[in-house]
């Protein structure tokens, strides 16, 4: 079973869904020393209003160095943005990261790209603390949802930030109390990939967070426990969930006035997505960090996500909005990023590896430029989705036309493209492949007249005597193209066109249907490719036909159809599949008879759905 979470009623654009605080959160570790280790609000870089600690490796688990922001319960030179995150923490995970080593595990995690480890490194400091004080005696704090993340903790005390935060820490007790998890009770319940065997980035990782445990054995955490409850398969299972749950917190560094480049430095940064290495991370030296959260994480990933991620505080305090208007029963979906799989990173190719192998996924995971936007085994999303006279969903018949559509405009594309290149290249005189492509021009012809006719039937177009429209011109050129190769067999038929423009006469029709299709396209997709084909195709017709284009001007401008047509094909395949199907109530509506119409406009009336033509009325 997948998981998700479903509008309950109908939710108009703008309209905040819900807030939440995070379970679990750190910084990225290039960001250590200037974002808050708690809710990760950004701080002043070092320098502006606190002296920086000595090696930002010592951030986390050192004793080196000092810092107006450390907090004053600890030795530990990690930065909170007020006395109420530092406190928060230490009463839950900031005593044990500060009597470990883990500096060697945050340069690898930097030397990487790899954030979820840090995060995986604070859960067991959670679970190390509260086990030191089960052996002490004294009441595990850490345990609770009070200690999971202390992101909520300067709502309580926001008398006492940092001097160089600019004012960060901001009371929220007014806003009210947003829900939030528990990461050592509530992290397993989070869907996850099954991971046959730790990639061995991870088990280096793993290694190194052990070793900076080991100092925590001198205060009641055997090496016994430890290697039994922080395992390599806890350390597995715990970064298995965080990249399919975790998302990127996008915060606004704190900028110089009179730095003319703050603003450059701070959107390399963004852009980077706190994986930029060597200069290019000290140029930017804010990085964006990691939280996960409860009720958040039961959302599906789309690409088109119907709800929009905001951090109103600044801070790891997230606002679900929704993004357009949403149906009752509809899909809630947001976007996020695993930091580990963006380009550039070492442990892409592994992590993307295992998560392909991973059972809970019905279909890969889709890499974009940003990282990739999983689906759990629901699978991918394919509704409900409410059109104009009902809700309506994808079905495999669906993609399958989709499809179909897809490749037979490719194979037109594909046709066209050889026949023009062997043309330009010389035809028959030219000799090798451009004669022999020449020399296949007729099957040529046949292949793309076929595609053309499937993209026809194949095509979604609301009004029906458009689409027959379009079907009976390709049907019309094609039967012209048939009678020339029958009276002409002895020609190929481009080259027959290209010597006879008369000919364009009984060819010309398929043309009409291409450039049909293309002004489809453009009016629905605003591809320019598409614009530039409806005009450029009856042009080269035209000028054909009257002889007014000059050869070099004609040859031309047929390269330029070539180059757009397979443009215009191939960008058809990174589209998604429920635009090419639009809205499939409308084509089911005109399906009934017009008894089962009245009856269903009749219903949507009652639902007081607003239907096209009413306005008419």
């Amino acid at each position: 079973m997948g998981r998700g979470l479903f509008a309950a009623e109908d939710i108009e654009a703008g309209t905040v869904v819900w807030e939440e605080r995070p379970m679990l959160a750190a910084p990225s570790p290039h960001s250590l020393h200037t974002t808050c280790a708690a809710c990760l609000r950004p701080l002043a870089p070092a320098g502006s209003g606190g002296e920086a600690p000595d090696s930002a490796g010592d951030v986390l688990g050192g004793s080196k160095g000092s810092d107006a922001a450390a907090a004053s319960s600890s030795s530990t030179t990690l930065r909170f943005c007020s006395d109420g995150c530092s406190t928060a923490a230490g009463a839950s995970w900031v005593p044990a990261a500060a009597a470990a080593d883990l500096g060697p595990l945050q340069e690898a995690c930097r030397e990487a790209g790899e954030k979820f480890p840090l995060m995986a490194a604070q859960l067991a400091c959670m679970q190390a603390q509260r086990q030191l004080a089960a052996a002490s005696g004294c009441d595990a704090s850490g345990s609770s949802s009070s200690g999971s993340n202390a992101s909520d903790s300067s709502s309580s005390d926001a008398g006492s930030s940092d001097a160089g935060s600019g004012g960060a820490a901001v009371a929220h007790a007014a806003e009210g109390a947003a829900p939030r998890g528990d990461p050592l009770t509530q992290l397993q319940h989070l869907c996850y990939a099954n991971i046959p065997q730790p990639p061995e980035p991870w088990v280096h990782l793993h290694t190194l967070l052990q070793r900076g445990l080991r100092p925590l054995t001198a205060g009641g955490c055997s090496a016994e426990w430890l290697e039994r409850e922080l395992s390599v398969e806890w350390f597995v299972r715990v970064l298995a969930r965080l990249h399919l749950n975790a998302f990127r917190v996008d915060t606004v560094p704190p900028l110089d006035p009179s730095d003319p480049a703050a603003l450059m430095r701070a959107a390399a940064a963004s852009l980077g997505g706190g994986s930029l290495p060597g200069a290019a991370a000290a140029a930017g030296q804010h990085h964006t960090g990691s939280a996960v959260y409860l009720l958040a994480s039961m959302l599906n990933h789309s690409c088109e996500p119907c709800l929009d991620i905001s951090f109103p505080r600044n801070d790891s305090f997230v606002r679900f909005s929704a993004a357009r208007d949403i149906a009752a029963r509809e899909q809630l979906t947001a976007k996020a990023a695993a930091p580990a799989l963006l380009r550039g990173s070492p442990l892409r190719a592994q992590s993307v590896s295992a998560l392909r192998a991973a059972q809970q996924f019905v279909r890969h995971p889709q890499l974009s430029r940003r990282g990739v936007h999983c689906s759990a085994a629901s699978g991918p999303l394919r509704g409900p989705f409410r059109g104009t006279f009902g809700e309506w969903q994808i079905e495999k018949e669906d993609e399958l036309e989709v499809w179909a559509y897809r490749g037979s405009l490719l194979l037109v594309a594909a046709c066209y493209a050889a026949s023009t290149l062997a043309s330009l290249a010389g035809g028959a005189d030219a000799g090798g492949a451009a004669a022999a492509v020449a020399a296949s021009g007729s099957a040529l012809a046949a292949a793309g007249a076929a595609g053309l006719g499937a993209a026809t039937v194949f095509i979604h177009v609301y009004v029906t005597p458009l689409k027959q429209a379009v079907q009976a011109l390709a049907a019309a050129g094609t039967a012209g193209g048939v009678y020339l190769m029958a009276a002409h067999p002895e020609v190929p038929l481009p080259q027959y066109i290209a010597e006879h423009p008369t000919s364009i006469w009984l060819v010309g029709p398929a043309a009409a249907a291409l450039t049909g299709i293309a002004v489809k396209e453009g009016f629905c997709f605003g591809r320019q490719e598409s614009y530039a084909l409806s005009f450029l195709i009856p042009a080269l017709c035209l000028g054909h036909l009257s002889g007014l284009l000059p050869g070099s001007a004609e040859q031309a401008l047929a390269a330029a159809v070539a180059a757009l047509l397979a443009l215009f094909a191939a960008r058809k395949f990174w589209q998604p599949v429920k635009g090419d199907i639009g809205d499939k109530s409308v084509f089911e509506f005109y399906k009934l008879s017009e008894e089962e119409q009245r009856q269903r406009v009749a219903q949507l009336r009652a639902q007081g759905a607003a239907l096209p033509f009413d306005d008419d009325a």
